[in-house]
């Protein structure tokens, strides 16, 4: 009796899945590309933002960039509770599929050499992660839904973007906003009212300590792949290089107010740009 020889018939087959992998990825990546150019050139707060959204959903399901127009749809049109409570679901479903696809790039500190040989696209995807996790962020602080907006501030803090000092006030911000309460009203509290100021100060210590760290790779590493005064450049440098040391200013002054140090908070207070120190200072 012959026995048929299946080693070629198993190579063939693993050759053919593997190249009909290849190829669905590339269809795939072609097709979101498409999708990508569904965000740009409308104003989300109109009808049209929702009409892309369900395009990009129609397209592909699992992308997560259908949900994040829909999200920003309903976050910039909201205005009052009910709003941004629309928003809330598909900023959590972007942020998941967002995981689920690219979260490789979480973590990753880009070069200069990487951001020349293609990792912008990396880069922008990290951005989007950082966007979609504040929006979720400030609704959850908005609906007064503390204990989710601490998960979710935890999130983006254990993605460890260089640039995210955003999630270390968000954190020194919850355990001052709900420093009355204890761990029986939200877990992530403690049960004095000193404990909770502490953990404020606290953050905002880490918050100081991060923007010192990470200022020379963010000046070094992604300001000098892009060149001064372009567009990107303007819109890093404001949000993530200028932007937090008024952060830092803004709440220390608020905790040493809060204090009964009245000449402590108003020199935090006089760093602040534009006409916020001058306000913040007088209400002391």
């Amino acid at each position: 009796m012959r026995i048929l020889n299946t080693t070629n018939l198993k190579f063939f087959l693993l050759t053919w899945l593997a190249l009909s992998s290849i190829l669905l990825a590339q269809d795939r990546e072609q097709m979101r590309a498409s999708i990508d150019t569904l965000r740009w050139g409308f104003d989300y707060k109109s009808a049209e933002a929702i009409r892309r959204a369900n395009q990009a959903k129609h397209l592909d399901s699992t992308y997560y960039v259908g949900y994040l127009i829909e999200a920003y749809h309903n976050y910039e049109k909201a205005e009052e509770h009910t709003g941004l409570a629309r928003a809330v679901k598909p900023l959590r479903k972007a942020i998941q599929l967002f995981e689920n696809d690219y979260g490789y790039t979480l973590g990753v500190n880009y070069t200069r050499e990487d951001i020349f040989q293609g990792a912008w696209r990396d880069l922008f995807r990290q951005l989007d992660y950082f966007d979609l996790s504040n929006r979720l962020i400030n609704c959850y602080i908005s609906l007064e839904q503390p204990d989710s907006a601490y998960q979710a501030a935890r999130r983006l803090q254990r993605a460890n973007l260089a640039y995210d000092f955003q999630s270390y006030h968000w954190l020194s911000w919850l355990y001052f906003r709900t420093r009355i309460f204890t761990s029986r009203d939200y877990p992530f509290l403690h049960d004095r009212i000193e404990d909770n100021l502490a953990e404020s100060f606290a953050y905002t210590d880490s918050l100081e300590a991060r923007y010192r760290k990470n200022i020379p790779y963010l000046k070094r590493e992604i300001l000098g792949a892009v060149i001064k005064g372009s567009g990107f450049y303007t819109s890093f440098e404001n949000a993530f290089i200028k932007a937090p040391l008024g952060v830092i200013a803004n709440t220390r002054g608020i905790l040493y107010g809060y204090n009964l140090q009245p000449e402590r908070a108003a020199a935090f207070f006089k760093q602040m740009s534009g006409d916020d120190n001058l306000a913040k200072t007088v209400n002391l």
